[in-house]
């Protein structure tokens, strides 16, 4: 059998009983161990300096720890990959032009400026704390931990609690888009 990075080995947190212990004792009685003949090794002069050096982040060990010094620090990349990685992120980052047509009225999700409508005096942190309450802090959509409050009609002036519900950050988000379905799927749980 062949670990990979990751596998976790059949034996990891199984307790064995005494008499599966003796079994296994007499098994490997008269064969080497592994590590029989490792006893005293010793590093070279040259394996001690690189462990040093990498230990103080003066040569790149592959991992990247607080402190140490980024590989690449004060070395300049050739003109040839510099133009390479600027022809890669063309087109991926928005103009100012392209901004503006996306967002506000022209947005594919606009609701008539909805969002910027004012809440009742009846939303209050006392109802919204009742409501996570109600619901233990749970996400009705994933059941993870929730703490946002979010109204199933998307009426900000229809505060009763048969139509508050808890949400998590996540799926508070997922709500906004095609709210005709959230609508139905709310209603039916």
């Amino acid at each position: 059998m062949v670990f990979k990075k990751g596998d976790v080995s059949w034996i990891k947190n199984k307790h064995l009983s005494k008499r599966h212990r003796m079994k296994l004792s007499e098994v490997r009685k008269g064969k080497i161990p592994w590590n029989k003949n490792k006893k005293g090794f010793k590093h070279s002069e040259k394996s001690k300096l690189k462990m040093s050096l990498s230990r103080k982040g003066l040569i790149h060990t592959g991992s990247f720890k607080k402190g140490r010094m980024p590989w690449n620090t004060g070395k300049q990349l050739p003109t040839k990959i510099k133009k390479k990685i600027s022809l890669s992120h063309k087109g991926k980052c928005l103009s100012k032009e392209t901004i503006k047509k996306l967002s506000g009225k022209n947005a594919h999700n606009w609701q008539g400026g909805i969002s910027f409508e004012p809440y009742t005096t009846d939303w209050t942190d006392t109802l919204k704390k009742s409501i996570r309450e109600r619901d233990h802090y749970v996400c009705r959509i994933c059941r993870g931990h929730g703490h946002h409050v979010h109204h199933i009609d998307y009426n900000k002036e229809n505060c009763n609690v048969n139509n508050l519900i808890t949400l998590c950050i996540k799926c508070h988000g997922k709500t906004n888009q095609d709210r005709d379905n959230w609508i139905k799927f709310f209603s039916h749980s």
